[in-house]
């Protein structure tokens, strides 16, 4: 399961497995996020400008995807050094692998060795089914860019500048990791909502407003600010009790 930033690929991983644990399968994961170098390690991968690029699949822990991979996979044991206590499990009847770099070549050659298992390929990507006009359009990029301000101040407690400010980075990882492969998934899944925008306007109403410089981050503010000026709030009340756009914000909301 791959989508770029925000695309909603670890919800909607979680809820697949889920549904397939409902109806008995044995259901594991992956996930390519969990396996990133430690910033300090030597030749990590960087920008032009010297900054560490965590957008390159150089990045990860390759030898330990790969060594976990062939456990789960191929030897059918499980992993009992992985990031988190549920990494991988042996026997099972679906294993999950997710995270931006699930399309990536690379990747995938790990997953091939030695011999390819049965996959689904699954890309995620919101796809807005809605455009106020012919110049004020809702692209993929700046509904994601939302997701992303509300997501990191709630959960990584990122003000919304220094979201903006990182957004050139994570739009170059999804041209390289992910865009690139859209021909290689077997089904596109729209990880949109209709009632998003308005969801995402109550949810911003919360976000403190730390742009003042002027700058780059600004002006792409103000663009998003015009944008969500054309829909009004929705009250929670009326939001469904189980929604999309919440666990893309707060997975922890999971069951509430």
């Amino acid at each position: 399961v791959a989508g770029s930033s925000s695309s909603g690929k670890t919800v909607v991983s979680h809820e697949l497995q889920q549904l397939l644990k409902a109806q008995g399968f044995h259901v594991s994961a992956i996930a390519t996020d969990d396996y990133y170098r430690n910033l300090d390690e030597p030749n990590y991968p960087t920008f032009p400008n010297g900054q560490k690029n965590t957008e390159s699949v150089d990045a990860l822990k390759l030898e330990l995807l790969a060594r976990h991979f062939r456990q789960v996979l191929f030897e059918g044991t499980d992993v009992t050094d992985g990031p988190n206590f549920d990494c991988g499990k042996g026997g099972t009847h679906s294993q999950f692998v997710e995270g931006l770099f699930a399309l990536c070549p690379t990747v995938h050659a790990l997953l091939r060795s030695p011999t390819p298992p049965p996959m689904l390929r699954v890309l995620v990507h919101p796809m807005p089914v809605l455009n106020f006009d012919e110049i004020h359009i809702m692209s993929s990029t700046r509904l994601r860019l939302l997701r992303r301000i509300a997501r990191d101040y709630y959960n990584r407690g990122r003000t919304a500048k220094e979201t903006l400010e990182r957004r050139h980075f994570v739009q170059d990882g999804e041209v390289l990791n992910t865009l690139p492969f859209v021909d290689q998934a077997d089904i596109i899944f729209n990880a949109s909502c209709v009632y998003e925008l308005s969801t995402t306007e109550m949810l911003l109403n919360y976000v403190p407003d730390s742009l003042t410089d002027g700058g780059d981050a600004v002006r792409c503010a103000t663009q998003l600010k015009e944008l969500l000026s054309w829909v009004c709030a929705m009250p929670e009340t009326r939001l469904p009790a189980r929604r999309f756009v919440q666990l893309l914000v707060d997975p922890s909301e999971e069951g509430h």
